[in-house]
């Protein structure tokens, strides 16, 4: 490493990554992608066999909960949905399949608490429509 903090462009470091899940893969991938040469990712079974498989797989922004979201929050969820955006591009199977997020409130006090931060976000898009039950239902 550099004084700076920064590796030039041949990295000699082994780096070992634990856990061959989604955020494992990453890891690797991008430590790879950023200039190091060596990295192994080491599983107790298959990669992405656990806990990756067993979830739902959904990406959104807002889906982490983070209200307000931020520029940083948005920007790192940004980069998530391009990335598996461009993993479907080349062909992997991933299962990807865009579609829209729903927050929904029981209450009202929950609505001004969860719903109402999502809908007055400057990073809310334009296409965000605040819909009643009945709308909800005629979507659904």
């Amino acid at each position: 490493m550099s004084s700076n903090g920064s590796h030039g462009g041949s990295d000699s470091r082994h780096i070992a990554v634990i856990g061959g899940g989604i955020i494992g893969c990453s890891a690797a991938f991008h430590l790879l992608r950023s200039g190091v040469r060596r990295v192994t990712v080491i599983d107790a079974g298959q990669p992405g066999a656990a806990t990756t498989s067993a979830g739902a797989g959904f990406v959104s922004h807002w889906s982490a909960g983070m209200i307000p979201l931020g520029e940083e929050g948005f920007q790192l969820q940004q980069y998530g949905l391009d990335f598996y955006r461009r993993l479907h591009e080349v062909g992997a199977e991933i299962g990807y399949r865009p579609n829209g997020t729903l927050i929904m409130a029981l209450t009202e006090d929950g609505r001004e608490r969860f719903v109402r931060p999502v809908l007055d976000s400057p990073y809310a898009p334009p296409e965000m429509q605040d819909l009643d039950a009945v709308q909800i239902g005629q979507k659904m």
